[in-house]
């Protein structure tokens, strides 16, 4: 979310030489080296906190979030002023599910530095304390610095959905504005055009959203339940295979496909569907219900309408 230039001292060009080095190693996928690179250059001057705070994002983009978080913290030791060590720390923390923590780190940021990018992160953070009401104050603070921040207004969006979707909806579109190429934009403005009724209009947001991220299973989830809404059955089926193919362990998926077969009358492949949603998650409740639906529709079937106890 943050993009700040790393504030380096005005004589260093050897450690800012070193650094763009590690940048351009990351860009090509040389990760490795790029780690490499700036674990050479602490070696010489283990002092610098521009090289922890580099290897800090190198190693948080590689997944390795321990060491990660070390070297923020070690950032943070050296200079207590470096805003960007913190806020990444708390991304980090995040990522590790540490979400008091993770609030702390990214009020100090603010503190130190106030920025839009750092509002949202709170405010994210904020949300997934289940503090909806801190989580908008923060969304709405990015907007008053940023009022072009489609991050703001897409976390703004997502927490007004339930309660009012329409003003949902004002916001989704704002952010796609402002983000066009943004495919979880996209899909999140084609779900909410979905729980408001507006199917058409869904499916072609849907459409864009899996044109923009092909691997977005969501995306091709939501839409292929507008399609099948708007009675074009051919082309849901369609999409809620491609879903399956994307995400053949998700249960809401071969949920769906399910109750999709189920409403069809092929009743075998709602069933086989159903228990695969099952197997993937045994505690799937409306799944279970359905496949019970859809074991006595088939035992009906099969009995002409007679219960299995009638003559």
């Amino acid at each position: 979310m943050e993009s700040e230039e790393t504030p380096l001292p005005h004589d260093e060009h050897e450690i800012a030489a070193l650094i763009t080095d590690a940048n351009a190693a990351a860009r090509r996928g040389e990760a490795a080296r790029a780690v490499e690179t700036l674990r050479q250059g602490i070696a010489v001057r283990p002092g610098a906190w521009p090289l922890h705070l580099a290897l800090a994002e190198q190693l948080r983009d590689m997944g390795a979030y321990a060491e990660a978080l070390a070297e923020f913290e070690r950032t943070i030791a050296l200079d207590p002023g470096v805003a960007q060590a913190r806020s990444g720390a708390g991304r980090v923390l995040l990522r590790l599910g540490r979400r008091d923590e993770a609030c702390a780190a990214f009020q100090e940021a603010l503190q130190l530095r106030p920025t839009a990018a750092r509002w949202v992160l709170l405010g994210t953070a904020e949300e997934l304390r289940d503090r909806p009401a801190e989580a908008e104050t923060c969304f709405r603070r990015a907007l008053d610095l940023d009022p072009e921040s489609y991050e703001a207004e897409l976390g703004l969006a997502l927490l007004l959905r339930d309660r009012s979707p329409d003003a949902a909806l004002v916001r989704l579109r704002r952010a796609r504005e402002l983000a066009p190429g943004r495919g979880d934009i996209a899909r999140e403005l084609g779900i909410t055009l979905i729980k408001t009724g507006n199917l058409a209009e869904a499916d072609s947001a849907l459409q864009a959203a899996a044109v923009l991220d092909p691997d977005d299973v969501w995306a091709r989830l939501y839409r292929a339940n507008a399609l099948w809404g708007l009675g074009d059955l051919v082309s849901a089926e369609k999409e809620y295979r491609a879903a399956q193919a994307l995400s053949p362990v998700d249960s809401s998926v071969h949920r769906c496909i399910g109750q999709f077969f189920a409403a069809r009358g092929r009743l075998n492949e709602a069933e086989v569907a159903l228990r695969a949603a099952l197997a993937a998650d045994p505690q799937d409740e409306i799944a279970a219900a359905a496949l019970t639906a859809v074991l006595r529709a088939r035992q009906a079937e099969a009995t002409g309408g007679r219960s299995a106890d009638q003559p």
